[in-house]
């Protein structure tokens, strides 16, 4: 089967590395990363055949589906670009640092590569 079934949002999950920047509690962050979750979403395509791909973290840590140039990316200038740090009201919820952003950044390009070598696969089979 040549179909990919990209699920990039439907994970809560975010690295430690992730929490040491959060400007509110823990408590406020997890309301927050479920309300933009895709949570259980994975389970619409139960009887699809196709290679499932999923993003491990949640969008709040890397956003997947953004540019990864925030000059390109129209919701950067919100704080959604790849890396968010405002919430979807607006509130400001992470800091970022030149080395949390480089962190952030090599997990986008592996994913990135991952989802297009497996592309590529899909498409050499498909001929």
């Amino acid at each position: 089967m040549n179909t990919i079934l990209h699920i990039p949002h439907s994970s809560l999950a975010v690295p430690e590395e992730f929490r040491e920047g959060l400007l509110i509690t823990d408590e406020e962050f997890d309301f927050y990363n479920m309300a933009m979750c895709d949570y259980g979403v994975d389970r619409f395509f139960g009887g699809l055949e196709g290679h499932r791909f999923t993003a491990p973290y949640s969008r709040m840590f890397c956003d997947v589906e953004r540019f990864r140039n925030d000059e390109e990316e129209v919701m950067a200038k919100h704080g959604q670009g790849v890396i968010y740090t405002h919430t979807y009201d607006g509130r400001l919820f992470h800091s970022t640092s030149e080395e949390y952003r480089r962190f952030c950044l090599s997990y986008y390009d592996e994913y990135h590569r991952r989802l297009d070598a497996l592309a590529d696969e899909a498409s050499r089979r498909g001929r």
